[in-house]
């Protein structure tokens, strides 16, 4: 059975986003050896000096005011980068205009950490709503080899100095509005992490809300998921469901019930007339906006794959295009796939070639079985037990 899209019958209205990401500046003040923006990476901007004009701003807040969601009950702001707090004042002018409309806002920051000064982390904990976001990859020694400054010394002592002084000026606060992010080279750096992470005093509380692997560069090559990966991957994953099922709390069993997550928390649909490619990891819909004004539906989509423009709104054509190049990918790729109801790529796959598509679904195909095994075994195990 093919997988089809109703293409001309979609709701390409998207006047009921929920999430809204705003770059707000393309700067940043360290270099990190696997960003995205690093100048390495394909149909990506480099770091620059552009940021968010001051005088496009009411654009924005109209934007915003004529898309969001008016049902929701919550309509999530998030400043990007760059190095986000580089634009602090914007973000203050931002967060106070769209304070005035009749919604219901949560906004949040990411950062690196590098400028949580004391001013900075007062004015964070004055504003009711507002919460950072840090990634923080590791100990000293596994941060410090990507996260640097420009002159290539590591940012991990002045980072952790920063909330330190965050915890000790709000400890409250601390707990309630920082939260992590972490990037690790492959799957089987998580135990290490997850040591590390239990035993520090400003993080044992704030395990991260989601751990990236670093994105393939392309322009290097075409990896391979080699077998030799997979059995290290299998004994990291071994190592997380004896922790899941002993009802630890860590690292290591948050990634176990991310993995059996794929099982347990599926999405049930008929395939001939339900299936939405316009679709990303929000929900129902989110919105990036460019520090030079263009959109697209989420920050992982490169720079061809435009929709839009504040002044213009969205360009019904670019997303109707996306989603036919979509469409026809899952066509001729996945209709004899057996993960297909399963499987979780989304539309920022048009970004790569077929060869690099092929790869994200052997990827993706491999993860799946791993769900499939480990929410099987832990099954059989409760099953057991009880």
């Amino acid at each position: 059975m093919s997988i089809v899209s109703y293409t001309e019958t979609m709701d390409y209205s998207y006047d009921k986003l929920s999430m809204f990401t705003i770059e707000i500046t393309q700067q940043c003040n360290l270099r990190c050896k696997y960003c995205i923006y690093s100048g390495k990476y394909e149909k990506r901007r480099p770091h620059n000096e552009q940021s968010f004009p001051s005088d496009a701003i009411p654009s924005l807040i109209n934007f915003i005011a004529s898309h969001a969601d008016k049902s929701a009950p919550v309509i999530t702001i998030c400043f990007y980068g760059g190095e986000a707090l580089l634009q602090k004042d914007k973000i203050q002018k931002i967060i106070a205009e769209l304070d005035s409309l009749n919604f219901t806002f949560e906004f949040t920051i990411s950062s690196n950490g590098v400028l949580l000064s004391e001013e900075t982390i007062d004015w964070i904990c004055s504003e009711p709503n507002l919460k950072v976001t840090i990634t923080i990859d590791g100990d000293k020694l596994i941060h410090d080899a990507n996260r640097i400054f420009p002159s290539g010394k590591g940012s991990f002592d002045v980072v952790m100095k920063n909330l330190r002084r965050f915890k000790e000026r709000y400890p409250r606060e601390y707990e309630d509005r920082v939260q992590f992010l972490s990037t690790v080279e492959s799957i089987t750096y998580l135990p290490e992490l997850s040591t590390f992470w239990a035993q520090h005093p400003l993080l044992a509380s704030h395990r991260p809300i989601h751990i990236s692997t670093i994105l393939p560069n392309f322009s290097k090559g075409i990896l391979s998921n080699p077998a030799s990966q997979l059995r290290k991957q299998l004994a990291i994953y071994d190592m997380a469901m004896v922790s899941y099922l002993r009802g630890e709390e860590n690292i290591m069993t948050d990634e176990m019930n991310r993995m059996i997550g794929i099982i347990e928390h599926r999405e049930f649909f008929e395939l001939h007339n339900k299936q939405k490619f316009i679709t990303c990891c929000h929900s129902p819909y989110s919105c990036f906006i460019t520090s030079t004004g263009q959109l697209y539906v989420c920050e992982k989509f490169n720079s061809e794959n435009s929709v839009g423009n504040l002044d213009c709104g969205f360009d019904i054509t670019a997303l109707k295009k996306i989603n036919t190049i979509f469409t026809k990918r899952k066509n001729s790729h996945c209709s004899t796939c057996w993960a297909k109801r399963l499987c979780r790529i989304c539309a920022t796959n048009v970004n790569h070639s077929i060869s690099e598509f092929e790869f994200f679904c052997n990827r993706e195909r491999q993860k799946i079985q791993l769900a499939l095994k480990y929410y099987c075994e832990i099954q059989e195990y409760k099953h057991k037990t009880n």
